[in-house]
């Protein structure tokens, strides 16, 4: 199960570079439950946070609004995503299209901190569509006149179409990083969780322990997610501490999420903190 605090989580996480000052943990603390009975959640999390290049930075939480059930063996999950730049104020990051994700795949550098910043997105303009009328005929030999000088000019190429441009908020890039990380991350012990009658999935009653919690094997993505060890080979670390049962994973796609796992009381907790950018050195890292 989850650390029952933030300061266990932190406790533990802060070799790993996750630091926030007494006064933010104390605020954070309470104005998590605050915002879960104001949006009537199930559940509200500190996912992390995302480091923007004036040092007002990001911090992010994800609720649901109910348990999440399987569908034709698919998990769904009502997810909601906030943030909070001060830690008490926490507010919606809307969920965004296909189409504004795929160019906020676009967008690299540090984050500005200010969430209505706007990104422009250029992209090449569509070809113009071929004409379906027929073209006239040739004219005769004898109509034809000699064109003016002037005119040879006028015959060029017309110059290429402007590109399109898009604006994209900072608020929908932050949604688009968060969304990105957690489908490559969000780490759980294989077998916590269990599906119930209802098709709703729980944590498992019967969760007795990880026989290997020093392999990857041992942890998966998400409730119902392909184990670790099935990742590109050398995405993830693993070290174990058999003096105190700690297992942690860090991820090396995305630098700075990472997960622990306690052996001895089966709790277990992760965090990001980082720029919310992929590894772009990852496949020389591999080669």
């Amino acid at each position: 199960m989850p650390f029952k605090t933030l300061s266990q989580t932190f406790e533990l996480l802060s070799g790993s570079g996750f630091l926030l000052s007494n006064e933010q943990k104390a605020v954070v603390d309470f104005s998590l439950p605050l915002k879960k009975t104001e949006a009537n959640l199930a559940e509200l999390w500190l996912w992390g946070k995302l480091v923007a290049l004036d040092g007002r930075d990001y911090l992010i939480a994800k609720g649901t609004t109910e348990p999440p059930c399987v569908f034709e063996g698919k998990l769904q999950v009502d997810e909601k995503i906030y943030y909070s730049q001060d830690g008490v104020n926490w507010l919606d990051l809307a969920p965004i299209d296909e189409e504004m994700a795929q160019r906020a795949s676009t967008l690299t550098g540090f984050l500005e901190g200010n969430p209505g910043y706007i990104y422009i997105v250029e992209e090449p303009a569509p070809e113009p569509e071929p004409s379906d009328e027929p073209e006239p005929p040739p004219k005769p030999a004898e109509e034809e006149e000699e064109a003016p000088e002037g005119d040879a000019e006028e015959a060029e190429e017309p110059p290429p179409p402007e590109p399109l441009r898009f604006e994209i908020t900072e608020s929908a890039r932050i949604r688009f990083m968060v969304e990105v990380i957690s489908f490559s991350t969000n780490v759980i012990p294989k077998g916590f969780y269990s599906i119930t009658s209802k098709n709703e999935l729980a944590p498992n009653v019967l969760f007795s322990g990880l026989q290997y919690p020093d392999k990857l094997e041992s942890y998966i993505h998400g409730g119902l997610g392909a184990p670790l060890s099935e990742d590109v080979q050398g995405s993830w670390t693993i070290q174990y501490d058999t003096f105190r049962g700690l297992a942690t994973l860090r991820s090396l796609m995305f630098p700075g999420y990472v997960f622990v796992f306690k052996s001895d009381t089966n709790e277990f907790d992760a965090l990001y903190f980082g720029t919310g950018e992929a590894n772009k050195d990852m496949m020389f890292m591999l080669a």
